[in-house]
Formats: structure tokens, C-alpha cells, sequence
């Protein structure tokens, strides 16, 4: 007994309106074994009070008016919220949003009990060092939330914060730059029939993508970049028809992109780029029903074949960005087409099999670098190489790769006689 009463005296003059009985409570809470009866009647001051404590609040970089009795929490930073009246005149201040982002956060946050909060909204947490239990609580905990921002807080698992929790209304999940490993995470499926984002990127998840993805109906982005995931793109994907948004690079996936790809026809940017070799193969696809595709990332794989006439036939023009094509197999002529049609150096094509330039994409009269250095703007000509592949600057010469060889090896004696010249100048030390 002694224990915990020293306990609260040390925390009595964080929480002055708690009983002993009730901040003894608290802190049992904070292992997330919460009875709802006694989340119910916990205000929100009381809970954002605990976070305060529980993750280092004077640490903060941003802390203005938290723990101040004399100010509303509609004024703490980092806090929106409005004050209801209950009719006699009494108000209460209920929270909306909590958004302690990038804030130094240290510590094990009371994750049930925020969630449980009757008007809650938007939690964003992102980019502090949390803690977070091992095990879920005892008791089920429902959400209102509909914005839950984790991304770079050290999760490693989400069966401790979701087991138990039911968020039927929440539509966007930010779960990336932590460590999760294992497979894609059953605990999301939940979110199945709310979610619209989702990001899962730079974890360590891996095994296949599920055929069950497509469970997501209504998700417009989705973000699985740089993990270890492995094998085809399942078709499945193609049934998200509201995507707008399809971010898979840096991964080991393999196989042709799904061949419905142009079903998605609400997409504006797909990129599958720097897969683990082989990587992406299959031919490349036209993307001609695609119109309101904006960014197209498919670098560093082995797409092959030949680019078609009608490549992007059908996106604007005036919001297309880029087509990065460079370091795969595709062979063959480039079609004038899809270059003339787009505007100039918005396809990139280096570092490719490309056997020849169809003539009219070389006219001085196109303006641009195509009008000073012709094909090469383009792409480097054959038995030719520059740093970037083309040019498109003066100092970015495509030169021979004969004379590209001779560089070199006059680069690789010049660093041994540095290297030489070096030893010698270290021995003269010594002996001097």
C-alpha cells in the first residue's frame, strides 16, 4: 500500500481532480485491460492528462497549455475540440482531434482509452517513439475514430491494439515505417468495408499479397512500397476499382502486371519500380484506358516487348507527369506516337533494348533538347552512354562507349598513382 500511495504523490499535482482511487485505476488501465464502464465515465481531459504523463509530456516539442487548469483543452496545442452544453448550463469539452505528430512522444500511450473517447475523430500519432502492449485487453473497446495515423511509432505487431477493438468507421490507416513483419496483417481486414487509405509502406512484411486485397472495395490508396512482399500482383487488385492510387515498389514481387490492369480506371498513379530481379516481366501494357493516369513508375524490372502506338494514348496531356520505363527489356522501335502526343522528356526509356528512334521524334523542329542534340535527347544513341542515359544538357555528351572505355581506365591509373604517391609520402613521414 505504501507503494502506490507514493505513487500518487508524485502524480497528485498532474491530476488534482482525480481521487487516488481513480488515478490507481488509471495507471492498472494503461496495460489496456479497460473496463468500458469506467472509460465511460472518464473525461477527456482525464485521458489526455494520462498520455501527457505516460509519454514524456514535458519533453514535448510542442506542449503549449497542456496540464494548465486554467485553460480549456480546446487550447492545449495539438488538440481540436468544441464545448457542449448539457442544458443547465454546464459544459463539457470534447475532443475531436488529437494530433501530437513528429512531437517526441517517449513512452506506452493509453491507446484504448484515447480511441474510447465519445467524439473522437482523427488520431495522429505518427513519428514518435512509442511503446505498445504486448497482449490486448480484456475488455472490447468501440471507436468512433475515422483518421488513425500510427506510421513510424515502432509497432511491431497490431493483434495488441486491434484484437479487441471494433472502428467500423474508420477509412484511413497509417501503419508504414514501423517494424511489422509476417504476413499482410489479418487485423486489418476488419477495416475491410471502411477503410479508403491505407499505408503499409517500409515495414517487413512478406509472402504473398492476398487474393482477398480486393475485399478493400472502396479503398482509393493503397501503399505496400519497400517490404519483402513476393510473388504475382494478384489479379484480384484489378477488382479495387476506385483506386487512384496503386504504390508496390521495392519489393520481390514477379510475374506480368495483371492482365485487367485497365480496369482501374480512376487510377492516377501505379508504380511497381525496383522490384527484386527478375522483377515485373510480361510485355508492356498500353494503359490506353487509363485517362485521368498522371505518374507511371515501372523502372528497374524486366517488362519486355515492344512499346505500342497507343501507349497512354488517352491520359491528358496537361496533367500527365512521367513515365519511368528505364532499366528493363523492352525492345524494338519507339513508336512516334506516344512521345509526340505527351510533352518532351516526360517518357523515359535509358537503359533498355531499344533497337531504333522512329525518325520524326528526332526533328530539329520539335524545339527543345530534341532541336540541339537530336535522337540523343531522346536516348543515347547505340554503342553510346551518358550518365543519365540521353541528353539533355550540353555537359551530359553522349560519348562512345570505346571512348567511354579509355576514361576509365584512365580513371582507374589515376587513382593508383594517387594511391602510389600517397604510400610514398606516408613512408617519407615516418623515416623523416
Amino acid at each position: 500500500m505504501t507503494h502506490w500511495w507514493g505513487y500518487n504523490q508524485k502524480y497528485l499535482h498532474v491530476f488534482p481532480r482525480m481521487t487516488q482511487f481513480r488515478l490507481f485505476t488509471t495507471i492498472i488501465l494503461t496495460a489496456l485491460t479497460i473496463d468500458p464502464g469506467f472509460a465511460a465515465t472518464t473525461s477527456d481531459r482525464d485521458v489526455l492528462e494520462l498520455l501527457y504523463v505516460d509519454c514524456n509530456g514535458n519533453d514535448w516539442f510542442r506542449h503549449n497549455n497542456w496540464l494548465d487548469n486554467n485553460k480549456s483543452i480546446c487550447e492545449w496545442q495539438g488538440i481540436t475540440c468544441v464545448q457542449n452544453s448539457d442544458g443547465n448550463g454546464e459544459s463539457t469539452e470534447v475532443v475531436q482531434s488529437i494530433d501530437l505528430s513528429d512531437n517526441n512522444l517517449l513512452g506506452n500511450p493509453p491507446i484504448a482509452l484515447i480511441l474510447q473517447m465519445p467524439k473522437l475523430k482523427v488520431l495522429k500519432l505518427g513519428g514518435n517513439s512509442l511503446q505498445w502492449p504486448t497482449n490486448a485487453g480484456d475488455f472490447p473497446v468501440s471507436s468512433g475514430v475515422t483518421y488513425l495515423d500510427l506510421s513510424d511509432t515502432g509497432l511491431k505487431s497490431l493483434s495488441s491494439i486491434f484484437e479487441n477493438v471494433q472502428i467500423p468507421d474508420l477509412t484511413d490507416l497509417y501503419l508504414g515505417m514501423n517494424d511489422l513483419f509476417g504476413s499482410f496483417p489479418s487485423e486489418i481486414f476488419q477495416f475491410a468495408f471502411s477503410l479508403e487509405r491505407l499505408k503499409l509502406e517500409s515495414n517487413n512484411l512478406d509472402g504473398n499479397i492476398p487474393e482477398s486485397i480486393s475485399n478493400f472495395a472502396h479503398l482509393t490508396y493503397l501503399n505496400l512500397s519497400d517490404n519483402y512482399f513476393e510473388g504475382a500482383i494478384p489479379e484480384s487488385v484489378t477488382r479495387l476499382t476506385k483506386l487512384k492510387f496503386l504504390l508496390m515498389k521495392g519489393n520481390k514481387l514477379s510475374g506480368p502486371i495483371p492482365h485487367n490492369i485497365e480496369d482501374l480506371v480512376f487510377l492516377e498513379q501505379l508504380d511497381l519500380s525496383k522490384q527484386t530481379k527478375p522483377g515485373i516481366t510480361g510485355e508492356l501494357p498500353s494503359f490506353s484506358s487509363l485517362t485521368r493516369l498522371k505518374r507511371l513508375d515501372l523502372s528497374f524490372n524486366s517488362i519486355s516487348g515492344r512499346m505500342k502506338s497507343d501507349f497512354l494514348k488517352n491520359v491528358d496531356t496537361n496533367k500527365f507527369d512521367y513515365a519511368f520505363l528505364m532499366s528493363n527489356q523492352i525492345s524494338g522501335e519507339l513508336p512516334k506516337d506516344p512521345f509526340l502526343r505527351l510533352e518532351q522528356g516526360s517518357i523515359y526509356v535509358q537503359d533498355n533494348k531499344i533497337g531504333r528512334i522512329d525518325p520524326a521524334l528526332c526533328d530539329s523542329g520539335r524545339g527543345g533538347a530534341v532541336s540541339a542534340f537530336g535522337c540523343d535527347a531522346i536516348l543515347c544513341h547505340p554503342k553510346s552512354y551518358s550518365e543519365a542515359g540521353n541528353q539533355e544538357e550540353e555537359e551530359e555528351k553522349c560519348l562512345d562507349c570505346d571512348t567511354l572505355s579509355t576514361m576509365v581506365q584512365l580513371l582507374v591509373l589515376l587513382k593508383l598513382m594517387t594511391h602510389l604517391i600517397a604510400q610514398e609520402s606516408l613512408q617519407l613521414h615516418l623515416l623523416g
